[in-house]
């Protein structure tokens, strides 16, 4: 065994699973009950919140002023430089770290010196900042995700177990071998609900302490489609699979209290209208605001008053947003070629120039491609935002032409409606 062999299984608790294989996760670290004990999601209470300040009052002023100042935006930096390892087994190792520094986050937030370095931390390296809430994301969605397929499928073996005739036509062997990888999916489900589950912790958190950064362009959409996609997911017509009887003791999954948590996020971002904008233009989980209003009516009964009163107010505004959108849609196929992003084929608010490639795209499109990729999509050359070149000449034209369609939307005449109220063609 390599001396690298020796501090991995020393720090993460040695193998990755008792099968040896590489390609499942894991979780190696303590218990998980002391996190989901904090449902108020390091809110300043608790009684861990006061054993840190007695340790800190305890230790040296410099040293308590270094912690204090540096020790978010370290663990902020760790998370996003996990990403990448070297080792084989970087993309399943980089969830166990991230879980070890989502908990000690949380932990040191619930002190106001650490919040307001955090928030420092934030505004100064507001790149950085990102990419640590893009990869969050990114982490949510693929460990729920994985969560759920898990769990649809132990609830299809429950379903053909209940169904004797099905069972038993499928033999010793067959029931066997059904039995076999329902503890797999159950296992592998567990695994990804105490990592998930942890990183929803922390997103609720950071939500409240900066939410600035997660209403910014190049953050706000993404923000929006993972929380209307899990709002939807957990209040949806396939809801009852997430909180069944399996989910709840054999996975340890509490499907009611992630969707608080979610409702919670919402809450936060609430007072910024650029996130009940980004609900509207969702196409994929808006659904005319049914994701916010199943979950605002699920949660009424077991969620705050204000975090249900803030669920309604997004939902409101979020669907005026829609209704006026309708009203100015223009047609992308009547823009310019010049006018049109490269990249996601939408119209360009904000052009610039990729300096490598000479690509023109949207400020937006390409600072979210770059939270996950420095590099430039068109010739793979190192990019960062900082070296996009911005075309005012460009930005006024598109402006122009934006404005005149919609003054000429503004003055068509109403399409003729037939006896039915609808539009004729």
């Amino acid at each position: 065994m390599t001396n690298t062999e020796k501090r991995r299984r020393c720090c993460f608790g040695g193998e990755r699973d008792g099968e040896g294989s590489s390609n499942s996760l894991r979780f190696v670290g303590g218990s998980s009950s002391s996190s989901s004990s904090s449902s108020s999601g390091g809110g300043g209470r608790g009684g861990s919140g006061g054993t840190s300040a007695t340790v800190l009052s305890t230790t040296p002023v410099y040293v308590r002023g270094m912690c204090e100042r540096y020790l978010p935006s370290s663990l902020c930096t760790l998370f996003v430089d996990i990403e990448r390892t070297g080792e084989a087994s970087q993309f399943y190792d980089k969830f166990t770290i991230r879980n070890h520094i989502s908990r000690c986050l949380r932990h040191v937030l619930r002190m106001p010196a650490f919040r307001e370095a955090l928030v420092a931390f934030s505004d100064a390296n507001s790149h950085v900042y990102d990419r640590f809430s893009n990869m969050l994301l990114n982490d949510i969605v693929y460990l729920l995700d994985e969560l759920i397929q898990k769990l649809e499928a132990v609830h299809e073996i429950e379903q053909q177990r209940m169904t004797r005739a099905a069972w038993n036509v499928l033999g010793a062997a067959g029931r066997a071998e059904r039995d076999h990888a329902q503890r797999r999916h159950e296992r592998h489900a567990r695994t990804c609900a105490t990592l998930g589950v942890e990183l929803v912790r922390l997103l609720r958190v950071v939500t409240r302490i900066t939410p600035t950064s997660f209403v910014s362009a190049a953050l706000v959409d993404r923000v929006a489609a993972v929380i209307q996609c899990y709002l939807s997911r957990l209040c949806g017509p396939r809801a009852h699979v997430l909180r069944s009887p399996r989910a709840v003791n054999a996975v340890r999954f509490d499907a009611r209290h992630v969707l608080l948590m979610f409702a919670a996020c919402v809450a936060h971002l609430a007072p910024y209208d650029a996130f009940a904008t980004a609900c509207a233009h969702d196409d994929r989980y808006y659904d005319g605001g049914g994701a916010l209003r199943a979950a605002a009516d699920t949660i009424e009964a077991t969620a705050s008053t204000t975090i249900t009163t803030r669920v309604r107010a997004v939902l409101r505004a979020a669907v005026a947003e829609h209704q006026r959108a309708v009203l100015q849609n223009i047609d992308i196929d009547d823009a310019p070629d010049e006018f049109v992003d490269p990249i996601m084929q939408t119209l360009m608010r904000v052009p610039v120039q990729l300096p490598a490639s000479g690509v023109i795209c949207d400020r937006a499109v390409i600072t979210r491609h770059l939270l996950s990729d420095a590099t430039d999509p068109f010739n793979r050359a190192p990019l960062h935002v900082e070296q996009l070149v911005p075309l005012p000449q460009l930005q006024a034209r598109i402006d122009a032409w934006l404005a005149e369609q919609q003054k000429q939307k503004r003055e068509e005449p109403p399409a003729p409606r037939g006896d039915d109220g609808d539009e004729r063609q």
